[in-house]
């Protein structure tokens, strides 16, 4: 794709209920702009006209090409901080040797335009736009 066609896209998409339609690798990939909460809009997804729960369950192809991947701690940060606050920082690692472990897992919804097409330039090796509507 062109500078100008990501230009074209992100426009359509910044509109609620916006839509692009993109060829990646073969997969029709179908971007819309969708209401999640009153007020709150995000670019949601289809594959092959289809969104399945497996997407963002599942280790597949579509979830690592398509789903948005977020982090967090396994503990809360207000814990991390009162933990090594009153352990210290060597007394908390050895009681809880996963203080420090993130997990990751996977939302049908991206909230930023810039992160979805740095994902799929990242994981796509062709994508050409379809349609805008």
């Amino acid at each position: 794709m062109t500078k100008e066609d990501w230009k074209k896209v992100r426009v359509e998409l910044q509109f609620p209920y916006g839509r692009a339609e993109l060829l990646c690798d073969g997969y029709a990939l179908t971007l819309q702009v969708q209401q999640v909460k009153p007020l709150k809009f995000e670019i949601g997804f289809y594959v092959n006209g289809f969104f399945k729960g497996e997407f963002i369950v599942m280790d597949c192809e579509e979830r690592r090409r398509f789903s948005c991947p977020k982090q967090a701690f396994v503990f809360p940060p207000a814990d991390r901080t009162r933990l090594l606050k009153e352990l210290g920082t060597r007394r908390a690692h050895r009681m809880f040797p996963d203080i420090d472990k993130k997990f990751t897992w996977y939302s049908s919804h991206w909230s930023s335009f810039a992160s979805l097409k740095r994902h799929l330039v990242a994981n796509n090796k062709v994508i050409e736009l379809k349609e805008i509507q």
